[in-house]
């Protein structure tokens, strides 16, 4: 592939893929600060850690809404991996659906992400980019 260059399907589904990579390393990283730092601040005591009962609830839900984030990172990280490396259409359309899912710590990034995911593999051009062999197998 060093002298041909790359398609506008090619560079559209590269650059959704980094995204979705982007986006799942992003969302599992403080998913997995919050669940593994907070239950070490419950058994603390002292006037600098006590805590209100709303503070506690309050908490306890954002260690919720990270333990809910930690699935749906991994499962848009590895859609992201599937599509860099051209291997499953399917599983880029399932990360991208995940990522419209307002249940992550990075909604806010993912939901504009997963819209543009879900534009670029319905397009017919990176369809049949699935078709063909990967990357890899293509000769020069």
């Amino acid at each position: 592939m060093s002298g041909m260059s790359p398609t506008a399907a090619e560079v559209s589904l590269r650059r959704v893929s980094l995204a979705l990579i982007t986006l799942g390393l992003l969302d599992l990283l403080p998913a997995l600060v919050l669940v593994c730092a907070e239950p070490f601040s419950y058994g603390r005591v002292g006037p600098e850690r006590a805590r209100g009962v709303w503070e506690q609830l309050a908490a306890l839900g954002s260690t919720a809404f990270a333990v809910m984030s930690l699935p749906l990172g991994a499962v848009i990280l590895a859609g992201g991996i599937a599509l860099l490396q051209r291997r499953a259409r399917i599983f880029g359309v399932i990360s991208a659906n995940v990522a419209i899912v307002p249940l992550s710590c990075m909604f806010v990034a993912s939901i504009p992400i997963g819209i543009w995911t879900m534009t670029v593999l319905a397009r017919d051009d990176v369809r049949a980019l699935f078709e063909q062999p990967g990357p890899t197998a293509r000769k020069p």
